[in-house]
């Protein structure tokens, strides 16, 4: 019932309050789990890669136009995080930055649920004073390249997550669920094992 935040608390309400209104029911160990399960975290595994693919070539560009952008302690922004990929499709680079009133720049951080919006809005401003500008000729078309890639990032992100929901309502119809009750397996894991190793029927 909580999508936000989990714990066992959470959880437990959650699981009593499905008893009381008897809409709880008995999971059987179902043979298409595994191969659902299966096609889920390979896929899952694929994407991955690619968002590191993707990252990598982000910050290649982000080199490029902003150096040290994505350094937390250089900028105070955690790289790739919402605030960081809107500001980077919004005609990134040190001028830019600069031109922003430092209020206006503090109350778009704060939008974005950046901790101590101001504190990052003055970090960033320095920074785009201190760090080198990129090539005048070359800025359009890196700022449009980057645009492109912190979009099919984006896309990445949204794919990954309907996967991981993917991952868990099949896991759950395994008895690979309670992999998840042994610490240091989350759900990716657990998942992971229980595709490829198939019903515990079939163990030999």
């Amino acid at each position: 019932s909580n999508f936000q935040a989990s714990s066992d608390s959470l959880d437990l309400l959650g699981i009593a309050r499905c008893c009381l209104n008897r809409r709880g029911q008995t999971v059987r160990d179902w043979p298409v789990a595994y191969t659902n399960l299966r096609i889920a975290t390979r896929d899952r595994d694929q994407l991955v890669r690619n968002r590191t693919a993707v990252s990598n070539r982000i910050h290649s560009y982000v080199d490029r136009l902003f150096p040290s952008f994505l350094k937390v302690e250089k900028s105070g922004l955690a790289p790739f995080s919402a605030a960081s990929l809107d500001l980077m499709v919004e005609r990134f680079s040190p001028a830019q930055l600069r031109r922003r009133p430092r209020q206006g720049l503090a109350d778009w951080l704060g939008r974005r649920n950046v901790e101590e919006p101001k504190k990052v809005a003055d970090q960033l401003k320095q920074l785009a004073k201190a760090v080198l500008p990129p090539a005048p000729e070359q800025t359009v078309m890196l700022q449009r390249s980057l645009t492109q890639w912190v979009e099919l990032y984006r896309g990445l992100e949204k794919s990954l997550t309907l996967l991981d929901r993917e991952q868990a309502y099949w896991l759950a119809r395994t008895p690979g669920a309670l992999l998840t009750s042994i610490g240091g397996f989350g759900i990716t894991l657990a998942a992971g094992w229980t595709a490829e190793l198939g019903p515990p029927t079939q163990w030999q």
